[in-house]
């Protein structure tokens, strides 16, 4: 039994629906382009809020999707675990309240993810 059966489906509905891995930086790179950001920005250190806040979508979508630990999606950015902590629960909280900025980010970082999981998988 592979640990996606072990999952319930209402602890993370849809999950047997992916398959497959998505290459991190591929990922990263694509959504970058389609929202017309610079790469180094969101994987370097910059804090301007614009990058910051597509590092989190990613560290979230890492999350939620591929079921990373907070210790390699930091490791992966370049970062400690709680900072993709943190990541994960502002995302979670912002799509809670349904912030439209939010929201609007994450159907496109879904859609780019969705698409690199049928490239890849």
């Amino acid at each position: 039994m592979s640990s996606v059966d072990r999952v319930s489906p209402y602890v993370f509905p849809g999950l047997k629906e992916l398959t497959g891995t998505v290459v991190l930086h591929t990922y990263v790179r694509e959504l970058c382009e389609e929202l017309n950001v610079p790469l180094q920005g969101v994987l370097g250190r910059s804090r301007i809020r614009e990058y910051a806040e597509l590092r989190q979508v990613c560290m979230w979508v890492m999350r939620r999707y591929e079921k990373k630990t907070f210790y390699e999606i930091g490791r992966l950015f370049g970062r400690d675990h709680a900072t993709a902590v943190h990541a994960c629960r502002k995302m979670n909280n912002l799509l809670e309240v349904g912030d439209k900025q939010t929201l609007e980010l994450q159907k496109v970082a879904k859609r780019i993810y969705l698409y690199q999981k049928t490239k890849h998988g």
